[in-house]
């Protein structure tokens, strides 16, 4: 059993200032209380609480719900649990379980459901530190054959080379980053590149969402996402190319410059819809 959550993505922050009078005005970011996106298949609903995902619904184009994920957190504000719901919004007795050591680092993803006798089963990712730089990551599915990566980290310590091993074969996927973006992505000998506007100033936590989950530990969003986050928590994404495919993305931003649609399109073709909402 692999089931993989479609989770999303991102922001920060409380400034003030004084001035000479005595008095206090202050600026307060927006806070993000909802994303919906819209595609040719599904609608997604996804909910805020202080800047942290707290649901996400899942839709069909008429807008009957079809499934739902309550996120929870620990006292330090770290993803601790993912709750599956039905269309009943009743709980199917699936869920996630994250494990993280004294240093604050997770150590272990673990998904338990309850088979057809009623008793729970757990498939679940180890991740290994070592001496190394490197994170021996183990893949341990009921009634599948273990899988296990090594995760190489740069000198910033997130990770930019995946080594998978699987019965035997040996498959590698490399990445390169510049100014804290990925820039380029190889693998199985095609390389795809990704550009950025790097000009609009980024406002409010819309890239950071999926970071906050984790109080801005880079590298844990890597283990929860598996690997490499092909998005930037910095700028905003303007395109993806490789041989296969061509994507970009336009932004409208409201009167504060803070981003409330994006559309992602291909080949000229609109795929998706995003709205952004704050509180």
């Amino acid at each position: 059993m692999k089931l993989r959550l479609l989770a999303l993505s991102f922001f920060i922050v409380l400034l003030s200032c004084s001035s000479d009078d005595g008095d206090d005005p202050v600026n307060t970011e927006k806070n993000l209380l909802e994303i919906n996106i819209t595609n040719d298949y599904y609608k997604f609903r996804y909910e805020f609480s202080g800047n942290k995902l707290s649901e996400i619904y899942q839709y069909d184009l008429n807008n009957n719900l079809l499934n739902a994920y309550e996120y929870h957190y620990s006292a330090n504000g770290i993803l601790n649990d993912i709750v599956y719901l039905d269309n009943l919004m009743q709980p199917t007795g699936t869920h996630n379980e994250f494990t993280y050591d004294s240093q604050g680092r997770m150590i272990k993803d673990a998904l338990k459901a309850l088979n057809n006798e009623g008793e729970e089963i757990e498939d679940y990712t180890e991740f290994i530190y070592n001496d190394d730089n490197t994170i021996t990551v183990n893949d341990v599915y009921v009634n599948t054959v273990p899988e296990t990566k090594t995760y190489h980290l740069n000198s910033q310590g997130i990770v930019y080379k995946i080594v998978s091993e699987l019965t035997g074969n040996v498959d590698e996927e490399e990445v390169v980053y510049a100014n804290d973006c990925i820039v380029s992505h190889t693998k199985e000998g095609y390389t795809t590149t990704y550009t950025y506007d790097v000009t609009t100033e980024v406002k409010g936590h819309y890239l950071k969402s999926d970071l906050n989950m984790f109080n801005g530990n880079v590298l844990n969003h890597q283990l929860f996402a598996r690997g490499f986050v092909n998005k930037s928590y910095t700028k905003y994404i303007s395109s993806v190319e490789n041989p296969f495919t061509n994507v970009s993305y336009t932004y409208m931003f409201d009167e504060d410059g803070y981003p409330v649609n994006r559309y992602m399109y291909s080949d000229n073709v609109l795929l998706s819809e995003e709205t952004i909402t704050y509180e």
